[in-house]
């Protein structure tokens, strides 16, 4: 499986990625700026890109068993307010002056109400605004 992710990280990942993610993502790194994928994707698959591009991971996680994966998560899957709770755990968010956010799913309200800056599919997201109509 740790073979499959990193395959994917390499020959898969990087055609599915949109170059204005990637500019947006240079720019954070070039400002200094904190980074953290979060993905409802297993973290398995998305780490080696990660630590790739030095970015911090949250995302579904597999569990295993004596060292063989079990087929269920562990813990919940990294999806729609589970995505915030994840950042709420690690993040001290008032610490932060701006905090970002890009997303491109109907799903990701919750993790664009913790931002100063939410992006919903490359457009300024607003708090009233409906994701699902966007």
């Amino acid at each position: 499986m740790i073979a499959a992710g990193e395959r994917f990280a390499a020959q898969v990942l990087p055609g599915l990625l949109r170059g204005e993610a990637m500019e947006r993502l240079a720019w954070h790194q070039a400002r200094g700026d904190r980074v953290i994928v979060v993905s409802g994707a297993l973290e398995i698959f998305l780490a080696p890109w990660c630590r790739l591009h030095r970015l911090e991971l949250l995302g579904s996680r597999l569990e295993s068993r004596d060292g063989r994966l079990t087929g269920r998560h562990l813990g919940a899957q990294c999806v729609q307010e589970e995505k915030a709770r994840r950042v709420r755990e690690c993040v001290a968010l008032a610490d932060f002056e701006c905090i970002h956010a890009y997303v491109d799913t109907h799903e990701d309200h919750a993790l664009l109400r913790l931002a100063h800056e939410p992006w919903y599919r490359g457009r300024r997201w607003q708090a009233t605004q409906d994701v699902a109509s966007s």
